[in-house]
């Protein structure tokens, strides 16, 4: 640790798939370093130090969605425009779990792609109106959106 930069101590987040975190500082006992002939392996034993502080957990409150700075419920858009990214925003922001599910009523008319953290891609393909529904995995607060498409 010490020929990385640091002083051998670190402080870990652990997080399980539900949200529940805590916190534990460690110190570096012990580096061992192998090599093959394509790379060099670092290996460092870590001890904990005190005891690890178990975060409180926060419960999500409401899911909204954005497009760009402004809240959306309903989006129109014409089939071959460039797809929209959709933001997914969790109140409060400090909620434990922000992780969700998207699904839409129809596949034919609009696609949902390149979901991540902080939001999803949303394009049309085919003239109608389908609902894009977002459900958080914990807490059950759900977002929704129409999305009306139309020909070029």
């Amino acid at each position: 640790a010490e020929e990385m930069g640091c002083d051998g101590d670190a402080t870990l987040r652990f997080t399980d798939p539900y949200g529940h975190c805590m916190v534990a500082d460690y110190v570096v006992t012990d580096t061992t370093t192998e090599a093959n002939e394509t790379e060099n392996t670092r290996t460092w034993d870590l001890a904990q130090v005190g005891e690890p502080v178990h975060l409180p957990y926060v419960q999500v409150s409401a899911l909204a969605l954005k497009d760009g700075d402004n809240a959306v419920s309903s989006l129109a858009m014409e089939v071959g425009d460039a797809p929209k990214l959709i933001s997914t925003v969790f109140t409060p922001e400090t909620a434990s779990n922000q992780r969700y599910r998207v699904t839409v009523s129809n596949r034919h008319i609009a696609a949902i792609s390149n979901v991540t953290d902080e939001g999803f891609t949303v394009t049309a393909l085919a003239a109608g109106t389908a609902t894009i529904t977002v459900k958080s995995v914990n807490g059950g607060k759900t977002a929704t959106m129409t999305i009306t498409v139309t020909e070029e």
